[in-house]
């Protein structure tokens, strides 16, 4: 039996290599993408490809799936996990960022689910996406305006495509990061005063770790959850429900 093909964005470091790692472990052929492929071609292990793609390049990204389908057979799983964080207050936002953000985390990843639903949808076969979304899709931080409504606008594809893509036995869900210990929070998690304010909202204690959201993408991928669609999983070692 011809293994399963997986896409996953954003891959170079993080969350997102963790999830190659996981499902490259789990039998899928990874295909990895990053917007810096020197970096990514160094960081991933094993037996993964890797291809430089900006998360916001909509034709990059068909021509992508295409490629990948016309050489693997199919794209059978797709993680949209691209994406970055910056602080801007309302005073100092500028057009330019907030479309950046809105093409990274939005724009990028619905046409990509687009092509890869046409793939699944054109050979008759079942498939899974998750959305990599984010806490901040659903309690804000000051100061992360724009960041906060590009996951929240990512949050709400999955309930809207689930009905949609579910007649073609396809499933769409979310996982929801909290604080993970990652290269995006190294910052704050070297700052005492800043960690003093944080770690008390987590009742576990800690920041999660990158191999821990990735156990949720795999869970969610897998056939274990062939009935779980247009849901949100918050690996957020219980933020929200503090």
């Amino acid at each position: 039996m011809a293994r399963p093909v997986a896409i996953v964005t954003g891959a170079a470091h993080g969350i997102g290599r963790a999830c190659a790692a996981r499902l490259a472990s789990d039998g899928y052929v990874v295909v990895s993408t990053d917007i810096d492929d020197a970096v990514h071609a160094q960081a991933v292990e094993g037996r993964i490809e890797t291809h430089e793609l900006d998360a916001a390049d909509i034709a990059a990204g068909r021509s992508l799936v295409d490629d990948v389908a016309r050489r693997l057979g199919g794209v059978d799983a797709l993680v949209n996990n691209a994406g970055y964080t910056e602080r801007r207050s309302i005073e100092q936002l500028e057009t330019a960022e907030w479309r950046r953000m809105l093409d990274v985390h939005v724009r990028g990843p619905l046409f990509l689910i687009q092509a890869v639903a046409r793939d699944l949808i054109r050979r008759g076969a079942s498939g899974a996406i998750v959305n990599m979304t984010s806490i901040r899709a659903i309690v804000a931080e000051p100061g992360q305006l724009h960041y906060c409504a590009a996951k929240g606008a990512l949050h709400a594809l999955a309930p809207a495509l689930a009905p949609e893509l579910g007649r073609h036995n396809v499933r769409i869900n979310n996982v929801a990061p909290g604080l993970v210990a990652t290269r995006m929070t190294a910052s704050v998690r070297a700052d005492p005063e800043s960690l003093s304010l944080r770690l008390p909202r987590l009742p576990m204690g800690r920041y999660a770790e990158p191999s821990e959201v990735a156990a949720c993408v795999a869970h969610l991928l897998s056939d274990e959850a062939r009935a779980i669609s247009g849901q949100t999983l918050a690996a957020d070692g219980g933020y929200l429900a503090g």
